[in-house]
C-alpha cells in the first residue's frame, strides 16, 4: 500500500497534490452507490495499472485522468514504476483550440475548402 502523503503531479496543470487529496476529491464525485463501490483508492498498487480503468480528478484543475497517467513525485526507485503513461492531448484543449491564433480565431490556412465556403456564406 502507498502512503497518502505521497505527492502526485497532474500532467495537465503540472500542480502537485497529495495522494490523499486526489482520493478525497475523486470519491467526493462518486454520487451513486454503484460509483462508490467501484471506487478504488490510489493507495492500492493495482489501481495504477494501465488496464485498471480507474479515473481520478485533479484537486487543482478538476480534470479527469486515468490512474496510470498520474505522475508520482518521488526519489524512491521502487515507486517510480507507478503511473507516468503519457497524456495524449487532442485538437481541443479546454475551451480554446490548440491551433488558434491569439484572438481565438482559426487561421484561414488551416480551414478546408468546404469550411472556407461556409465562412464566406456566413459573412454575406
Amino acid at each position: 500500500m502507498l502512503d497518502t502523503n505521497l505527492t502526485i503531479r497532474c500532467p495537465w496543470c503540472n500542480k502537485s497534490s497529495t495522494l490523499g487529496a486526489w482520493d478525497t476529491v475523486t470519491f467526493g464525485k462518486c454520487y451513486t452507490r454503484e460509483m462508490k463501490r467501484a471506487f478504488r483508492s490510489l493507495t492500492k498498487e493495482g489501481t495504477w495499472l494501465k488496464n485498471s480503468n480507474k479515473y481520478f480528478m485533479c484537486p487543482d484543475c478538476n480534470r479527469w485522468l486515468k490512474a496510470s497517467q498520474l505522475i508520482l513525485v518521488t526519489d524512491d526507485n521502487a515507486l517510480k514504476k507507478f503511473g507516468g503513461e503519457p497524456v495524449i492531448i487532442s485538437a481541443f484543449s479546454g475551451n480554446k483550440r490548440v491551433d488558434t491564433d491569439e484572438s481565438g480565431d482559426i487561421p484561414v490556412g488551416s480551414l478546408s475548402n468546404s469550411q472556407k465556403d461556409n465562412t464566406k456564406s456566413e459573412d454575406n
